[in-house]
């Protein structure tokens, strides 16, 4: 009997020591931004910095602090909660349901690294080739333009709700580094 007793104990540790403190979170996603879940989670991220985006056919882009958002024209109203010390954007919809979160590696447009667990054991120091092993072939990609600085994405929208954009804006190097992840409905 002890050593049963012993065995359960040694589990319910293990169990506790290897579950993640870290939200979940995809689970946001969809969410109210009244909802106790939200209000709970931005608790936790502090006074935000937000932007409201009031798309208009001639006017498809929108500045926030000091970084150029380019929408596409007839794009629905917007607003970001931006919390650069967390390294997490919050993107609501018109009715402030929450349709995307970003989060950002360190320096990324001033932003300081998002510190807990990525979604899909990904880590910012992970490279475009190993995102590609731990996410599978990308549904779609976006080539980089070193002109205006567009860096490479790689999607998974439709199957896991996710893209991925690196530190580079050369397609063909898979050595570059993630610089921000979007989580939003698959």
């Amino acid at each position: 009997m002890k050593k049963m007793k012993k065995a359960t104990f040694l589990l319910i540790t293990a169990m506790l020591f290897s579950c993640s403190t870290s939200p979940k979170i995809d689970l946001y996603i969809g969410l109210d931004l009244k909802s106790d879940q939200m209000q709970q989670f931005l608790k936790t991220l502090g006074k935000p910095e937000i932007s409201k985006f009031e798309a208009k056919a001639s006017s498809p882009e929108v500045i926030i602090g000091t970084d150029t958002i380019h929408a596409i024209e007839g794009s629905p109203a917007s607003t970001y909660y931006i919390f650069k010390e967390k390294g997490v954007q919050i993107k609501l919809n018109d009715k402030d349901i929450v349709d995307a979160i970003f989060l950002f590696s360190e320096g990324k447009y001033g932003y300081r690294q998002y510190q807990e667990k990525l979604p899909y054991d990904l880590i910012f120091t992970d490279n475009r080739k190993i995102v590609n092993e731990k996410l599978g072939k990308p549904e779609s990609s976006l080539g980089g333009i070193a002109e205006i600085n567009v860096q490479c994405e790689d999607f998974w929208i439709k199957s896991k709700g996710i893209s991925v954009t690196y530190n580079s804006t050369d397609s063909t190097n898979f050595s570059a580094t993630i610089s921000e992840i979007c989580i939003s409905k698959p």
